[in-house]
């Protein structure tokens, strides 16, 4: 079987629900460098 590498082009949207949205945003910047963004905080 031959496999082909899985890429990511672009995300554009991506929905967890989670109990402490900071505490989740706190590791997304940590763990992949994504920062919130302002306009779209709450």
């Amino acid at each position: 079987m031959n496999h082909k590498p899985f890429r990511v082009i672009q995300i554009d949207h991506v929905e967890f629900f989670v109990p402490d949205q900071y505490e989740a945003a706190a590791w997304y910047q940590r763990t992949l460098g994504l920062e919130i963004v302002p306009d779209y905080e709450q």
